[in-house]
């Protein structure tokens, strides 16, 4: 858990803060029966994927135009899920086809990449059947995602600086996403402390060693998938078959739902505009633009740095 005075930081300025509404409009992809946005930079460039007729492929959206990425040499399939201030794109891609016991080929086990505007580097967790990378911090030092051992997902933390792998925590689905550049990092993770009894899920928040489980106020299944320097959340909550993004505090928070069957955010930059997507009865994804709308004094007090954080930081949805 976290420490005392660390969480009490915490809860202290999610209180003194109102939560902004948002909006949800939708973006287009021309061509695509299917697309995702996953992330924003503080430039307002966005990663995404999308589904065409007979293909499907990531892209970078940036000043009105789409750079579509090929993956990694050999790559069947590619997913960019995160993306830097600098222009470098994380994420995951399959190349092999394998049998899924039935007869049927499906893509195979994914492996992570960092691509840097010209060169794919993939990256793999050893110890791990599969590795996923979900998010990048603003500078490109760090790396979350989650690895696969058998049943088990560890959510882990990447610092290309000095090296190493820090696994966070580890579930029957953990997985970590957004982080700062000082290391902070949220996520989620679905557990079961209990042998046959139901598991557990909880959103998180890890920074310096310590980490603190929770879940936004009046929810029971939080998914934290984004955060500000400032402190604010994004990510999405769910309510038996309901799903709705979620943006502001752990206590203090706005939910957005555009139709369907689920809406989801995924990122958010510092201006506050998020990214993400809503699944219609068709199992279609369609990629949506969040944007606050808040009144003068919540705007000037969400530019004065109070969230979740703000004391104390300076493929489809899981």
């Amino acid at each position: 858990m976290l420490k005392p005075l660390l969480l009490t930081a915490l809860l202290a300025a999610a209180s003194a803060q109102a939560a902004t509404p948002y909006t949800a409009t939708p973006f287009a992809v021309p061509g695509a029966t299917s697309a995702f946005l996953y992330d924003i930079n503080n430039h307002g460039v966005m990663v995404g994927y999308a589904s065409q007729p007979g293909s499907s492929q990531s892209f970078v959206y940036s000043g009105g135009a789409f750079q579509w990425l090929t993956g990694p040499a050999g790559a069947l399939s590619t997913v960019a899920l995160g993306l830097s201030d600098g222009g470098w794109v994380v994420g995951s891609y399959s190349d092999t086809m394998v049998d899924d016991g039935t007869g049927t080929m499906v893509l195979g086990p994914n492996r992570g990449f960092l691509w840097d505007g010209s060169t794919y580097q993939t990256i793999e967790l050893a110890g791990y059947t599969e590795t996923v990378v979900r998010g990048i911090s603003p500078d490109g030092r760090y790396l979350t995602g989650y690895a696969v051992n058998g049943s088990t997902y560890d959510a882990w933390l990447m610092d290309r600086q000095v090296g190493g792998v820090t696994v966070i925590t580890s579930g029957i689905l953990a997985l970590a996403q957004g982080v700062l550049n000082d290391g902070t990092v949220v996520g989620s993770r679905i557990w079961q402390p209990v042998p046959l009894q139901p598991p557990q899920r909880e959103a998180f928040v890890y920074q310096g060693g310590d980490y603190g489980g929770f879940q936004l106020t009046g929810q029971t299944d939080s998914r934290a998938r984004a955060l500000t320097d400032d402190g604010m959340l994004g990510g999405w909550v769910r309510n038996g078959a309901d799903i709705q993004a979620f943006f502001g505090t752990s206590t203090d928070y706005a939910l957005v739902q555009w139709g369907g069957m689920g809406t989801y955010a995924e990122g958010i930059n510092n201006a506050g505009v998020g990214v993400g997507a809503y699944v219609d009865e068709a199992g279609n994804w369609h990629a949506l633009v969040f944007n606050p709308v808040p009144e003068p004094a919540t705007y000037a007090m969400l530019l004065g740095g109070l969230g979740l954080l703000g004391a104390v930081a300076r493929r489809r949805p899981h």
